[in-house]
């Protein structure tokens, strides 16, 4: 249960009525290298597995905790259908991805795509977003196409780390590649998919590895740019104009990205689950 609080990888379902109850309890998916106590965060690590465990979020207290998958190579970026039935996630042998899917209740993944990642479910479940891997570019699966073929979103280009909102938006961030590690610069996005618009996240300087609130009208994004470091809150309206930033998190001593990449695996403190960023005194 230890590794369960620890793994990387995480992701949480709670509906608007448990929200207004207590105890509440929520279904939570994670990642996570039970037999080595490994990282579970990077595309490379065998030995992680898809578990699943119920939290009460008043108490802290996990139960009921199950393994789905089984095997040798990495299962990772899980996460849960809106309606708890299916988890999705990344599969990695060697270095080659696939998006997979899975039952709650455990048995045979299926492959919905190769060459691809980080698979996320629409709202309404007919759909999986993913990443391919060779052009980082937004693909679409439909679901109730039981022929597998999928739509590439030609306009999104150098795609990284989708996430769908409640209202049916992806999050996205785009990274141009500098010359060593810590030196790219990214830019957060917005797509709506009701009219094909691409929204630019500003500020744009060092905004990515974003992620929805549960209504979907936040979207908040790790800020590396302009001298500050924390996680910026952005307001998204439901016909998808986004709004000015706000600080939701601030650490109080910055790092620069060479300096926490040497304390990386010793003691930095993340503002990220899965990359290192910032440090906390």
């Amino acid at each position: 249960v230890g590794s369960v609080f620890f793994a990387r990888e995480w992701a949480l379902s709670k509906t608007e009525d448990a929200i207004a109850t207590q105890p509440v309890m929520a279904t939570v998916v994670v990642s996570s290298d039970m037999e080595s106590n490994g990282d579970c965060h990077d595309h490379y690590t065998d030995g992680c597995d898809i578990f699943t465990a119920q939290v009460d979020l008043s108490t802290g207290e996990v139960t009921n905790v199950k393994q789905l998958t089984d095997n040798d190579v990495a299962d990772i970026n899980p996460v849960l259908s809106q309606d708890g039935t299916k988890v999705y996630y990344t599969q990695t042998t060697g270095d080659e991805d696939a998006a997979m899917e899975i039952s709650i209740d455990g048995g045979t993944p299926r492959t919905l795509a190769t060459a691809a990642n980080r698979p996320f479910p629409t709202p309404d479940g007919k759909g999986v977003y993913f990443t391919l891997k060779k052009s980082s570019m937004l693909a679409l699966l439909d679901l109730t196409d039981s022929g597998g073929v999928f739509q590439e979103l030609k306009s999104l280009v150098s795609t990284h780390e989708p996430e769908v909102s409640l209202r049916g938006f992806v999050g996205f961030y785009r990274s141009t590649p500098g010359s060593v590690r810590g030196s790219n610069t990214s830019q957060a996005m917005v797509y709506i998919p009701s009219t094909g618009a691409t929204i630019e996240v500003s500020p744009a300087d060092g905004t990515a590895h974003c992620f929805w609130n549960y209504d979907g009208s936040v979207l908040y994004c790790n800020n590396a740019g302009s001298g500050a470091g924390g996680i910026l809150s952005f307001p998204v309206s439901e016909d998808g104009v986004v709004g000015k930033s706000s600080v939701a998190i601030r650490f109080p001593t910055f790092a620069t990205l060479e300096a926490v990449d040497a304390q990386f695996d010793k003691d930095c403190i993340t503002t990220s689950v899965e990359y290192g960023s910032f440090c906390d005194e």
